[in-house]
């Protein structure tokens, strides 16, 4: 299921999924338009690094 302007994060935030590469995050919020999907884990970057827009990530839980 994509994100759309119902979709709410909750107290404990919201598994997300990039559509390009499956790389997962998790967020608390939605005021944003697009994500970057790249994340800092330790010294190595992880993602494909592409400008997702909100509606075109995957919510997962």
């Amino acid at each position: 299921m994509k994100v759309n302007k119902n979709t709410r994060a909750g107290k404990n935030g919201k598994c997300l999924a990039c559509p390009q590469c499956g790389h997962k995050v998790i967020v608390y919020h939605f005021s944003w338009c697009a994500s970057s999907c790249l994340t800092k884990q330790g010294d190595i970057w992880v993602g494909c690094g592409g400008m997702i827009e909100k509606n075109d990530w995957l919510v997962i839980g």
